[in-house]
């Protein structure tokens, strides 16, 4: 199975007059489906508790992001200011 979808077909209608899904537009929500898991995927809860999600690192990039932007409002830049005056 390939981990790419196309592009989703812009040009094509989602529902024909009998309000039902098109071909094209049926064919790309199987497509995503698909891609992300079908029945076989697990729940965001699945995802949560399996501990293969590493966000060790994630405190320390916090930590660092909010001393700059402290930083950056400290030495004269001018943070937050709406552009029209």
């Amino acid at each position: 199975m390939s981990l790419s979808i196309p592009p989703h077909p812009s040009r094509s209608p989602i529902a024909d007059k009998n309000g039902m899904a098109t071909a094209a537009w049926t064919m790309w929500f199987r497509d995503v489906f698909q891609r992300i898991g079908g029945l076989n995927a697990p729940t965001n809860l699945e995802l949560a508790t399996s501990g293969s999600l590493d966000v060790s690192g994630l405190q320390a990039q916090i930590t660092a992001l909010t001393s700059r932007v402290d930083d950056l409002s400290n030495d004269g830049t001018v943070l937050n200011q709406d552009p029209v005056a």
